[in-house]
């Protein structure tokens, strides 16, 4: 039933290490290299602050400008006109050469 399960290296107690580790010699958590690491990261935040400063001033120009866009009724309008514009041409392109050979005829007489 349990034929799959594998033991993992060193016993059962594969994280003992880690924690001894985490828990003992004190040290401080201090490699030497903590006010590099600390730079590192202020300069990080400082840089983020600018890109985030700027997206608010994206974000604030998109929303001046969302008033003259399109809305989902004005694309609706537009493309109820457009089909309306097509539909007469086509209508009036079938029905312009019989109505003039009409009024040939009656001008004709």
């Amino acid at each position: 039933m349990i034929d799959n399960v594998k033991q993992f290296p060193g016993g059962g107690d594969y994280l003992g290490h880690l924690r001894d580790g985490l828990h003992g010699g004190g040290g401080g958590g201090d490699n030497g290299d903590m006010e590099t690491r600390v730079a590192r990261l202020e300069d990080l935040a400082a840089k983020t602050g600018e890109r985030l400063a700027r997206i608010e001033t994206d974000l604030a120009v998109m929303k001046a400008q969302a008033a003259h866009y399109a809305t989902k009724a004005d694309v609706a309008d537009a493309k109820a006109a457009i089909i309306m514009w097509v539909v007469g041409a086509i209508f009036l392109a079938q029905l312009l050469p019989p109505f003039i050979a009409w009024l040939r005829a009656i001008t004709a007489q």
